[in-house]
Order: C-alpha cells, then sequence, then structure tokens
C-alpha cells in the first residue's frame, strides 16, 4: 500500500484483514491495501486497480444503500460527522453466494485537509446467523398460534362437557342418598377440578406466551382480590356435601397494593383450590391471612388437610428441580410459582398445626 502518511509504513496497513481505502478530501481513493486489492468488491468484472476512482460517484451510481452510503460520506468529508457506519449485501457471482460486509468510515486531519478512512468487514457469518435467528423466531411464533387456538378450541369444548356434568349432576345431588351420595359428590369435585385446571391451562398460556416480554406491573389491590377469590372458592362448594369453611374474609386489608398483572388472581385461585383438593376432611378448612412489612405483603393460605411429605416440601419450589414432571408439583403450583418469580416474590411451604399446609407468599408492595 502507497501510505499518504509518513508515520503509518506500508507493510503495517497491509497486514491489517478488513479491506481499507483513503479518500482524499473529494471522495477520491487515494490507497487502499492488499486486502482491498485482494478481495474486490466488485466481482462482477475481478480484481481491478480502484486508485484514482471517485468513491462517492461510484457510490452513489449503485443502488439505494450505496447512495447512502455516498451520501454519509459526503457529510463526513465535510465535516458534519465523524464517523459513518453502514450494512450491505454484496453476493458472489457462484449461483447461491452469499455475502455481507459492514462498512465504517471515519475522518482524519492532515496538513488542514480533511481525509476518511474506509473499511469493509466480512460479517456475512454474523448476518447468516442473524438470519436464520429471525427464520426460527417467525417459526417459533406461528407455532405458539397455533397452539394457543388449539389450546382454544380444546378449552372450550371441554368447558362445555364439564358444564354439563356439573349440571345434570347438581340436579341429582337432591335424590342420590347414601353410597350415591359420596360418589356423586366425587364426580362433582372431580368435574369442578377439572373445569378450574381449564382456566388455569388458559393463565399458564397467557404466561408463557408473555414470557419473551417485559412484564408491565402494575399497582394491584391485594385485599380485593384476596377476596374476590375467596368468595368465589365458597360459593364454588357451598352446595356440595365437601363442608368448606373459608376463614379471614372479615380480616383482610384495605389499602394494601403490590406489584402484579391481572394473573395475581390465578395465583391465589390456584393456591386456594389445592388447598381444598387436596384435602380429605369431611369439613374442610382454609384460611388466609396477610402480614405487611418492609415493603413486602406477606399472604399464608393454610388448611387442615393431609399435609404435605417432608422430602416433597423440601424441593417444591426448587428452581433447580421445578417443572411439570416433577411429582412434587402439578400445573396449578407450577403456575403459582412462575408468577411469584415474575413479581420478584418468594414463595415457602410449611406445616401447619395441629395438621394441615401452609402456603407463605411474600410480594413486595406498590
Amino acid at each position: 500500500m502507497k501510505s499518504t502518511t509518513e508515520t503509518v509504513p506500508n507493510s503495517v496497513l497491509d497486514t491489517l484483514p478488513l479491506q481499507l481505502a483513503i479518500l482524499d478530501p473529494d471522495g477520491t481513493i487515494l490507497d487502499v491495501n492488499e486486502t482491498w486489492t485482494a478481495e474486490s468488491l466488485d466481482e462482477s468484472v475481478g480484481a481491478f486497480d480502484p486508485v484514482g476512482e471517485n468513491y462517492l460517484d461510484v457510490a452513489a451510481a449503485g443502488d439505494e444503500v450505496g447512495r447512502e452510503v455516498a451520501a454519509g460520506l459526503r457529510e463526513l468529508l465535510a465535516g458534519k460527522r465523524e464517523t459513518f457506519d453502514a450494512e450491505y449485501p454484496c453476493h458472489g457471482r457462484a449461483e447461491g453466494e452469499r455475502r455481507w460486509y459492514h462498512l465504517r468510515a471515519a475522518a482524519f486531519e492532515e496538513r488542514g485537509e480533511r481525509y476518511a478512512t474506509v473499511m469493509h468487514a466480512d460479517v456475512t457469518e454474523r448476518k447468516l446467523a442473524q438470519l436464520a435467528a429471525e427464520r426460527r423466531a417467525d417459526e417459533l411464533a406461528r407455532e405458539r398460534r397455533q397452539l394457543s387456538l388449539l389450546n382454544q378450541l380444546i378449552r372450550h369444548d371441554l368447558r362445555n362437557d364439564l358444564n354439563l356434568v356439573l349440571g345434570w349432576g347438581g340436579q341429582l345431588e337432591s335424590d342420590v342418598t347414601g353410597d350415591g351420595e359420596s360418589a356423586l359428590t366425587r364426580v362433582l369435585d372431580a368435574a369442578t377440578h377439572a373445569y378450574e385446571l381449564t382456566e388455569t391451562i388458559r393463565d399458564a398460556m397467557e404466561l408463557l406466551e408473555r414470557s419473551d416480554a417485559e412484564p408491565e406491573l402494575r399497582p394491584t389491590n391485594l385485599g380485593a382480590v384476596l377476596r374476590r377469590e375467596m368468595e368465589s372458592l365458597r360459593s364454588t362448594h357451598e352446595s356440595r356435601t365437601t363442608d368448606v369453611e373459608v376463614r379471614g374474609l372479615s380480616e383482610l386489608p384495605e389499602g394494601v397494593f403490590v406489584l402484579a398483572t391481572p394473573l395475581l388472581a390465578s395465583l391465589f385461585g390456584n393456591l386456594l383450590s389445592n388447598a381444598v383438593h387436596h384435602n380429605d376432611e369431611k369439613r374442610v378448612v382454609v384460611e388466609v391471612s396477610v402480614e405487611t412489612g418492609d415493603g413486602t405483603a406477606t399472604v399464608s393460605v393454610a388448611d387442615n388437610g393431609p399435609g404435605i411429605p417432608e422430602e416433597i416440601a423440601s424441593e417444591m419450589f426448587d428452581r433447580g428441580s421445578r417443572g411439570l414432571d416433577s411429582s412434587s408439583t402439578g400445573l396449578g403450583l407450577f403456575l403459582v410459582d412462575s408468577l411469584v418469580d415474575l413479581y420478584g416474590g418468594r414463595i415457602g411451604v410449611r406445616d401447619n398445626h395441629p395438621k394441615g399446609t401452609v402456603f407463605d407468599v411474600e410480594l413486595p408492595t406498590a
């Protein structure tokens, strides 16, 4: 390379793996390094000596990207900017050969005049990886839309059939006695649980669909959410043989807000349902309490069920072993744990006394 300065030896510039050219104040190519010569950008006419060509004129005569490059270099040489970057395709002559380059230009002063260095880096590998990632993202988005539609259709059909089971089964409650009464109760409880499961699946799908986006956490009235879910639990089971007592409604706090999404209702709805469906007592007792302090609100959901074995409780919310295949959690608790994590909270489980389980959910207050 014929250096335009005495401070940079030709051999140094020729060792650069990038294609490098130096432009005079008018945009004429004063010199190029050996890499530029060896990898001529205009492969359609083979290698050529670009020295003396006006880089701006050649670029402006090209496509839209070329005109953008020419305009950017004019601004750079005019002192309106110090650097300029552009990315462009320059596909080879071989069939199917695709190549991309990144152009970076920078200005420098020499004897009171403004010159520019123009470098071209081959970014084909990165660009191909980017295009592959974009195609995969499009495929995943399409698959996600298809799964969402399938989920909606299945839930719709299931809910229709479950409504029939619950409706006709409810009419039989007053006519069935003895062992049949107990069997009918189990059928209705199972149908209720299945119906609630369709709602849990809906909420889990919503959570998964938004997993790539930053959650919009908003101040949410904790007491109001708990009241709705507790009243819903009580009304769902008030006509059943299984007696469900919901305690703590009158003690719910007013004016306590936590940072959450609308799925906060699903979080506590699943915990309350879990307290009933995994309870073998004739009289099920579920008690909810709330404590606040140090920028957090802790909701405790206690039941009088059989409790949780220690070996399961110890790993129930271990994020390393969490998942739908784990014996320690079903879909409902998986959703609960995921939502608590999303809200920046913590969840724990402990024994209730004299029997049962307590789930403690700690959430940041707004």
